[in-house]
């Protein structure tokens, strides 16, 4: 997958990530195309050795340009390699169904754009409802729809929050035990097919949101000692196994993964101890402010190589936050 961001927009305040073109207003379905320059074609080609041969079992999805754009020195931007039964749906498409049952030709796309040369595209849309957490946290609810051309991910849906406070964004799988409750497809399904399959998962949507609040609530009413978060932090980053071996590049390996895991725990306990600056009063010292010192710093603080929007919404930063949402839930619902 794509690791940095190709184009983007996005609505409301800069976002922590520094990347993207503002709108002065959330953008309808054409705008969200026309903004997040997404309104292009891909297409399976045949892949051929430097001799001149057909490789078997493999086609390439290569992007083709409507009209002249940030890859105008290029014929065509090759974006994946995939099987012969990989099927593409296209960006309009995907956005059409989503469009359909989300936006409904209303203002609800607060950003979009994609990944790389379009490995990786994406758009967030807003829903109306709002959930407020001890009566000052606020959490808005969105739906990420994203899709690769590349094949390293499926078509997906899901459920999205984003805190205001301090703009954390988790993404949701809707069951922490039940991860079929996200609308994820491979590529080997129709286009129609999918669009049938998405109405059943907007009726979904809207009940597994009450459940999400439920939990939200039930976080932000339990309490967290301090010995409790720090069981936590080392679940959430264990310290690697010393090898066995003492080869001096199985060391070093070694090493500089002890090292990651120890700062990452240095970092979210320096989060969770500066609380009482950040934090509305009513959820300090709470299983929803141990959630949110996670994702607080996997979205602001956290080591990257790579684009930070990209991997904490699609990438080991989305991975690490969705972790601590499970483990959270499952340690704080045994807390008082």
């Amino acid at each position: 997958m794509a690791a940095n961001i190709g184009k983007m927009f996005y609505y409301g305040d800069q976002p922590w990530h520094k990347k993207g073109e503002k709108l002065d207003q959330p953008a309808n379905l054409e705008e969200a195309l026309e903004y997040g320059e997404l309104d292009w074609q891909v297409e399976m080609v045949d892949l051929k050795t430097v001799e001149g041969n057909k490789v078997p079992m493999r086609k390439a999805v290569v992007r083709r340009k409507k009209q002249p754009d940030r890859f105008s020195f290029e014929t065509d931007a090759v974006l994946g390699v995939v099987h012969p039964q990989f099927n593409l749906l296209q960006n309009r498409e995907g956005a059409e169904v989503f469009d359909a049952i989300f936006g409904r030709g209303e203002r609800v796309y607060h950003t979009g754009g994609y990944l790389g040369a379009g490995e990786v595209v994406w758009l967030l849309a807003r829903l109306p409802e709002t959930i407020t957490l001890a009566g000052e946290d606020i959490v808005e609810p969105y739906i990420l729809y994203s899709n690769s051309h590349d094949g390293s991910r499926s078509i997906d849906f899901r459920l999205t929050t984003v805190r205001v406070v301090c703009q954390n964004t988790l993404n949701l799988a809707l069951s922490a035990t039940d991860r079929s409750k996200t609308f994820k497809r491979n590529h080997s399904a129709g286009y129609s097919r999918i669009k049938e399959e998405f109405e059943g998962f907007f009726k979904f949507t809207i009940n597994a949101l009450k459940l999400v609040q439920g939990q939200f609530e039930g976080l932000s009413r339990a309490r967290c000692e301090d010995s409790a978060f720090q069981q936590f932090v080392e679940l959430m980053f264990p310290l690697p196994k010393a090898p066995t071996s003492e080869k001096p590049a199985l060391q070093k390996t070694y090493e500089t993964l002890e090292k990651q895991a120890l700062d990452c725990r240095k970092g979210v306990i320096q989060r969770w101890l500066r609380a009482n600056d950040t934090e509305p009063i009513a959820v300090r010292g709470t299983w929803w402010g141990a959630l949110n010192s996670v994702t607080a710093f996997v979205d602001h603080e956290m080591p990257i190589h790579h684009d930070r929007y990209a991997s904490s919404m699609f990438g080991h930063g989305d991975e690490i936050k969705r972790k601590a949402y499970d483990v959270s839930l499952k340690i704080g619902r045994n807390s008082p």
